[in-house]
């Protein structure tokens, strides 16, 4: 779709809006809308303050524990009030749970027989969005530091702190999906490829959860070897967390070269390995390829490309 520019007096310039966008978003005359620069490019989007609050019903009924997804989906989608029907006690507890625990600054405002209504009493500021996602990198920074000190020193203590460590990075994970669904962050080509990073953040807080939920009860730590795959793969977050602040690609081909030694070094350790350990290898795989695949949404979303503005070429005589 393109737009002729108007020109008025001497120094502003206009550009219509499609009428069926309007339409369709409500749009009259005075109304304000966000206009957001992004280098070469310009966004146009509808200012949410005076809309009116998106609701929405859905029916869990029959879901059981799947329940918690599709109440965090809503969360996360960017709704304002949801209204949830269950047939369940466990699904009211699901519930109850997601929404006191991970959607910030949602409550239940009523519940009834075979329903629950959970509505935004305030929102979290778009603008703190940097501060939130940084807390959640050092979170899981300590996070896999004290993962694997409680597994060497077979600590039941400190793998149950852990656990509950994950519920922290799960409330902070929520509110930057909220933000990144409602709002955008930044030019709008690295909004996908930074809820990726964020959502992905989330899973491999999960996998260290599991880790320590399986050693809970170990009188022995793991093998050396294990315990050496298991610096290999904190080592890979670690460069993550450090690439995403500062991009370089020369800790993206430490990333490559470290997922080569650990995939090159995987059937020796399942040949020496016992029954108790096999939890522990197969949830730092996944933490492994899931770094390892990060590298184009991380890419796209660090990786600044100078523009350069090349001279129109010529056509031929």
């Amino acid at each position: 779709m393109k737009r002729k520019v108007i020109q008025i007096a001497n120094s502003t310039q206009l550009v219509s809006l499609p009428r069926k966008w309007c339409q369709s978003h409500g749009i009259k005359k005075g109304d304000e809308l966000d206009v957001i620069e992004e280098q070469n490019s310009i966004s146009v989007r509808v200012n949410t303050g005076n809309k009116e609050p998106e609701r929405v019903v859905v029916d869990a009924s029959g879901l059981g524990s799947a329940t918690l997804s599709l109440v965090s989906a809503l969360y996360k989608g960017g709704y304002d009030e949801f209204k949830v029907i269950f047939s369940s006690a466990n699904e009211l507890k699901y519930i109850q749970t997601i929404v006191k625990d991970s959607c910030l600054g949602f409550e239940i405002v009523e519940q009834g027989k075979n329903f629950v209504i959970a509505r935004k009493i305030s929102e979290p500021i778009p603008e703190e969005f940097d501060a939130v996602l940084r807390r959640t990198f050092v979170f899981l920074q300590n996070m896999i530091k004290e993962t694997l000190a409680a597994v060497k020193q077979c600590d039941d203590n400190a793998l149950n702190t852990v656990i509950a460590m994950d519920a922290s990075i799960n409330k902070f994970t929520y509110f930057l999906r909220r933000v990144l669904n409602k709002h955008g962050h930044g030019p709008y080509r690295i909004t996908s490829p930074l809820y990726y990073i964020v959502d992905e953040l989330e899973e491999i807080a999960d996998r260290y959860k599991y880790i320590c939920r399986a050693r809970i009860g170990a009188t022995k730590p793991p093998n050396k070897s294990l315990l050496h795959l298991f610096e290999q793969v904190n080592q890979m977050v670690e460069l993550l967390n450090s690439m995403f602040y500062k991009f370089e690609w020369k800790k993206l081909n430490e990333v490559y070269a470290i997922k080569n030694q650990i995939t090159a070094s995987t059937n020796d350790l399942i040949m020496k390995m016992s029954k108790s350990e096999v939890p522990v290898l197969l949830n730092l795989l996944v933490v492994a390829d899931k770094v390892y695949e990060l590298d184009g949404p991380l890419v796209l979303s660090r990786y600044h490309v100078e523009v350069e503005h090349l001279p129109p070429t010529e056509e031929k005589q």
